[in-house]
């Protein structure tokens, strides 16, 4: 015969397996949500977590960024790669890679062995790297080695170089190479022929930005005087 006491019995330990039963699930299901170390073609990407696959994987949006990446004191968006390119962009019309800053570096590179930032263009009249701004591209070397370095192909200034002509029976000729002159300014002067000994100097006016080379003599005949306006710190 059972008792009342032990059906009471009975019942709570009924309700003690269920609720522990209950909690194992729980924990399982915890588990299993956890973000696994990799996953398989077509399973979801899980935050937090390291998903690997064996194809691309693509995000298509309409009139929006169709990935994005903030932090809050490390990199929004990080890419490595063991042989080929970390980070690679492209665009048919605009800039493959943009890169925006109120304080740091837009965009920094670097490299242990190669080139920390690399441009190529493959166009007839196309530019591998452009800047602009105060100051364009500006290079340093730290270990005593070259800021600036060319191992094929000549070196073009635009505007700050060109080929200046005194005419015959003239001492001087202005020119505006269409940068800022002001007391910094060196201009680098060299005649492309035999001017008979003739000295070549120069003078700044900061108010038209134009200098004036001056000779001390005139010619009987056009000298041609090539100049480099350079800029000293």
């Amino acid at each position: 015969m059972t008792t009342d006491a032990q059906n009471t019995q009975r019942s709570r330990r009924g309700l003690l397996v269920a609720g522990l039963g209950a909690a194992a699930a729980a924990v399982a299901a915890s588990v299993a949500r956890i973000a696994p170390v990799s996953a398989a073609n077509g399973d979801t990407v899980t935050v937090g977590s390291s998903n690997k696959g064996g194809a691309t994987t693509s995000f298509t949006v309409d009139d929006n960024p169709a990935l994005q990446g903030t932090s809050t004191s490390s990199r929004g968006v990080n890419g490595f790669s063991t042989s080929g390119q970390g980070v690679h962009g492209e665009s048919s019309s605009s800039a493959g890679v943009a890169g925006i800053s109120d304080s740091g570096n837009a965009v920094h590179g670097t490299s242990t062995s190669l080139h920390g930032v690399y441009g190529q263009s493959s166009g007839s009249g196309g530019i591998g790297v452009a800047g602009s701004g105060p100051t364009g591209v500006h290079a340093a070397s730290t270990n005593g080695g070259y800021a600036l370095d060319t191992t094929a192909g000549r070196v073009r200034f635009g505007g700050v170089s060109g080929v200046a002509k005194i005419p015959a029976g003239e001492t001087q000729l202005e020119v505006k190479p269409g940068v800022t002159i002001d007391s910094k300014t060196l201009a680098l002067l060299t005649a492309q022929h035999n001017n008979g000994g003739k000295s070549l100097w120069y003078s700044t006016n900061a108010s038209d930005d134009s200098i004036t080379i001056h000779m001390d003599s005139a010619a009987s005949d056009d000298v041609l005087v090539a100049y480099f306006i350079v800029e000293h710190s």
